[in-house]
């Protein structure tokens, strides 16, 4: 699955990490279907934006082809070891989500790599960009991004630390341990929001996430800097997410929707072969992770067969991120 130089991130999909991934995805079921009940109006299938700029989403089509067509190293899973990832899924049916960075800014966002257990909203963080973008330059919503660079205060990603603490708060994890849960993650975001760098009194060495591991873990024990901030980041809101339980939820929300997905799993993969232009005879799915710019033997993200993400639906929890609202909002809590 790795590059020999490089090695496998920190993992962070848990409640407690010494109980089996069948009893955190029945937490995560639970978490689920609490908010499902709470607000069934937040989740589900939403319709195509009839403000779609087209032309804009073949662009972003065209650049994938034009990027994948280099070819690319395709994973399979590895029955032999068993870790938990939080990744975003970009891209499938045609559409990676991140095409969009490289025709805005010449080349994709180059994150830092997560240092803790903080793979959920490490991708969610992500995820989150990659909506903003999509809902403000290609479905025309009258929004403005949180900031404008990816490496000081006037970031256009959030402050990764705060939706970190607000996921394990609906987890119901604290404490100097690591991780979180997708489900619990969504709740956060739907019900807390999401926090701009540039906050005033926030403090970090580095943005959007700390470099220091005792900054993220001060935040992830408690909620006593979340509450601090919670003004600030209720201002931004998560309004929509779709639960994805097959191949078929994920193409038409990445692919015509532009939402993309989490992807929380106690599953591993490992390099298969090399995929080059001539070679494309099935649906793939490419899969992002927050270890670092040279965590697979392509970059940032590994691709997998549309039919083994169909079976990972299965057995994983995997949640949108949909409708955004980057302004003052009276969406139901969850």
């Amino acid at each position: 699955m790795l590059t020999n130089s490089d090695s496998v991130g920190p993992m962070g999909w848990w409640v407690d990490e010494h109980e089996s991934s069948l009893r955190t995805m029945a937490h995560e079921n639970r978490i689920l279907a609490e908010m499902q009940e709470t607000a069934p109006e937040r989740f589900g299938a939403e319709p195509v934006a009839k403000r779609r700029d087209e032309a804009l989403v073949a662009r972003m089509r065209q650049v994938t082809a034009q990027h994948f067509n280099r070819g690319f190293t395709l994973y399979t899973r590895d029955r032999s070891r068993s870790w938990a990832h939080n990744m975003t899924i970009e891209g499938a049916g045609g559409m990676w989500l991140r095409s969009l960075e490289i025709i805005l800014f010449g080349r994709t966002i180059p994150y830092r790599a997560q240092l803790i257990g903080s793979c959920v909203a490490s991708g969610a963080m992500r995820a989150l960009v990659m909506r903003m973008l999509a809902e403000i330059v290609v479905l025309g919503e009258p929004e403005e991004t949180l900031g404008i660079t990816w490496d000081d205060r006037n970031n256009l990603a959030p402050f990764a630390p705060y939706h970190y603490r607000s996921g394990r708060k609906y987890s119901n994890i604290n404490g100097n341990g690591d991780g979180s849960t997708c489900s619990g993650q969504i709740r956060g975001l739907m019900n807390d929001g999401f926090l701009p760098c540039q906050t005033e009194d926030l403090e970090s060495d580095a943005w959007p996430e700390p470099q220091d591991t005792g900054t993220y873990r001060r935040w992830g024990a408690n909620n006593r800097l979340l509450d601090r901030f919670a003004a600030h980041g209720r201002v931004y809101d998560l309004t929509h997410s779709t639960d994805i339980t097959s191949g078929d939820v994920a193409k038409a929300a990445i692919g015509e929707r532009l939402e993309p997905s989490m992807v929380c799993s106690g599953w591993a993969f490992r390099p298969e072969k090399r995929i080059g232009a001539d070679q494309w005879s099935d649906e793939f799915v490419i899969v992002g992770n927050s270890w670092g710019e040279n965590a697979h033997r392509d970059g940032p993200y590994f691709v997998i067969r549309a039919s083994e993400h169909d079976q990972w639906c299965r057995s994983s929890t995997q949640k949108t991120i949909g409708a955004l609202e980057l302004r003052e909002s009276d969406t139901p809590a969850v």
